[in-house]
């Protein structure tokens, strides 16, 4: 899956490690062409890692080297699939959904002053508040996984990434919230639709306080798909 790629990004480095010494640096390129696959904007980290260990084990004797190796290899899988879980949640389960409120409420309010402002600034808005936070990840990972090393697992357990989660899934939540509230204050909004929007509204709260307890992110954004279309039959939209 995204071996080859992980290879291609490590061929300079081990180029560098392993000079003109080709059988290692054949092995080196054989050994990242491996299966590998985690969250993309995660992966810098587990390069970062990686090279550092390349590193490491080019300096080695030929005895030591195989046990580093292998350790190496052992310590890439466990990593890539605890950044898939952590880069998953945190990318797609909450910065995704908080950057598409964030725009959309923005986007409301600029409405009110310029209809042409709003409909150039939504794409803007929403691709500058997610990429940025990506973009950071990607570009600092690769310092952060190669100054860690072998000691990553225990960096990534220290960093409170479920707290940042929660807080960006509930910002998103109330972000959603605003929007509908934007939308019931529309001009172009009656009374009838106002109060259907309202009944919807205390309906899904109704639903959402029914279902916190065992309710996933995605139910969440089901319901909340369930109730647009609600409301766009009952002509709110």
């Amino acid at each position: 899956m995204q071996g080859l790629g992980f290879c291609y990004a490590m061929q300079p480095w081990l180029q560098k490690c392993y000079g003109e010494r080709q059988a290692e640096l054949r092995s080196a390129q054989l050994r990242q062409l491996e299966f590998f696959n985690t969250q993309p904007y995660m992966a810098p980290l587990a390069l970062g890692m990686v090279s550092a260990l390349e590193e490491e084990a080019s300096g080695l004797p030929a005895a030591e080297r195989d046990e580093r190796i292998a350790r190496m290899g052992r310590l890439k899988g466990s990593v890539a699939a605890s950044l898939a879980g952590i880069g998953d949640a945190l990318f797609w389960g909450a910065l995704r959904p908080f950057c598409a409120a964030l725009s959309l409420a923005l986007t409301l309010l600029a409405w009110r002053l310029d209809f042409l402002l709003a409909l150039l600034g939504l794409p803007g808005l929403y691709l500058a508040a997610y990429s940025l936070p990506a973009f950071f990840v990607r570009c600092r990972g690769l310092g952060w996984g190669y100054s860690w090393g072998d000691q990553i697992a225990a960096r990534l357990a220290a960093f409170p990434w479920q707290v940042w989660i929660r807080r960006l899934r509930l910002a998103g939540f109330l972000l959603a919230l605003a929007v509908c509230g934007l939308m019931l204050a529309s001009p172009l909004v009656d009374s009838r639709q106002r109060w259907v929007g309202a009944i919807m509204l205390l309906g899904y709260f109704l639903v959402l306080f029914l279902l916190a307890a065992r309710a996933s992110p995605y139910r969440l954004y089901l319901a909340t798909c369930l109730l647009g279309s609600l409301a766009a039959a009952g002509g709110w939209i």
